[in-house]
This record gives structure tokens, sequence and C-alpha cells, in this order.
């Protein structure tokens, strides 16, 4: 529905909403001119290949690639955090990526 996740240092919408801060919703129009990627630190497909104002046009006009780009970005944001997570409960430090988070 147009939300896509995103890192806390890329999200510049949402600074003030601390619930939202690690997704955007791509609908909005203040990123019809927006030509960076939807998450500068992000190495997937539509990251690398596509624009956050491509992305809000497809999403605009309704059409069904722009769906399949985000939900491309969001299962390749979550398969990183859920390897992050794996690793640091082998490592020990799970409280520090917690707490990474909530700040």
């Amino acid at each position: 529905m147009g939300r896509v996740f995103v890192s806390n240092e890329s999200n510049t919408s949402n600074r003030s909403n601390k619930t939202n801060r690690y997704e955007i919703d791509i609908t909005k129009k203040l990123y019809v001119t927006d030509t960076g990627p939807l998450d500068p630190t992000c190495t997937c497909m539509t990251c690398v290949q596509f624009s956050r104002a491509y992305l809000y046009h497809l999403f605009h006009v309704k059409e069904l690639l722009g769906y399949r780009l985000a939900t491309i970005h969001n299962v390749h944001v979550m398969h990183n955090l859920v390897s992050t997570i794996r690793k640091s409960l082998v490592d020990g430090t799970l409280d520090v990526l917690r707490y990474s988070f909530i700040q």
C-alpha cells in the first residue's frame, strides 16, 4: 500500500514521529521529484535501479510493478534484519542491537 522500510538515516520525512522512523509512505507528494533510491544503504535491485520518484509514479498510476518493486525491497530489508539479529544472538550482542533500534 505504499509503505517501504528504510534505514533511520535515510528517512528524513518522519524525524518527529518515532513510531514510523523505519518506514516511508512512497505515495506522498514529497517524493514526486526525489531522484534518490528508496534507501541509499540498501543493495536490493529496487534501490539500485529505481528512484523514489519512479516508485511514486508507479503507485500513483496504480501500476502493479510498483507493488512488486516495493515488495522486493521490503523482503530484502527483512531478510537483512533477521540475518543481523541471528548474528547478534550468536555473538551475544542482542541488547546492543536492540538499543540501536530504540534510539
